[in-house]
């Protein structure tokens, strides 16, 4: 959340109408995730491996968002509501939270739920690009999710936003099921 945050705050600031700017903060998440999906998919398409890509996708992420910043360094500063900001991230937070939370507490995944699937696609992602072919197998089924999206050609923003996240993090609290 906090990546995201950091990442959209400045693309928030410059793309906001006028009458928005006091929700620079509320919606900052909402503009880093997208920029973050944006340029991971740009790597993904230039053939770039999460666990390389990751960084470049980040640094130029934060880069662009202090460009943003310092773009918009004269227009003056609204006040935040600062208590709708908290209630709405929380929010969001919990909701988060208690999809992963098996995840988190026991290393594993339901496998019938779409954790299975993005978490499946964020591993395979660590280490090859979105369009290098998955070909699923007995030793590897987990890779039928990947191929399953590959057949159909459409990248999901999820699937590229976990697996960003999944590099950036190490594989903290992800399953490592795809070699």
């Amino acid at each position: 959340w906090s990546l995201w945050m950091l990442v959209g705050y400045g693309s928030a600031r410059v793309l906001l109408p006028q009458s928005w700017q006091r929700d620079c903060v509320l919606l900052a998440p909402v503009f880093g995730a997208g920029l973050l999906i944006l340029l991971s998919a740009a790597s993904s398409y230039a053939g770039l491996p999460m666990k390389t890509a990751a960084p470049i996708d980040v640094s130029l992420g934060l880069t662009l968002s202090g460009g943003g910043i310092l773009f918009t360094r004269r227009t003056p500063a609204y006040p935040t509501n600062w208590r709708m900001v908290l209630g709405v991230h929380g929010l969001g937070f919990i909701a988060g939270g208690m999809a992963l939370l098996g995840v988190v507490l026991y290393r594993a995944w339901n496998p019938y739920n779409d954790t299975f699937t993005y978490v499946a696609i964020a591993d395979y992602l660590q280490t090859h690009s979105y369009f290098t072919p998955a070909i699923p197998g007995a030793y590897q089924p987990v890779l039928t999710q990947m191929a399953l999206y590959q057949h159909f050609g459409r990248p999901n923003g999820i699937q590229l936003l976990t697996g960003i996240l999944h590099s950036v993090v190490s594989g903290g609290v992800f399953v490592r099921c795809v070699s």
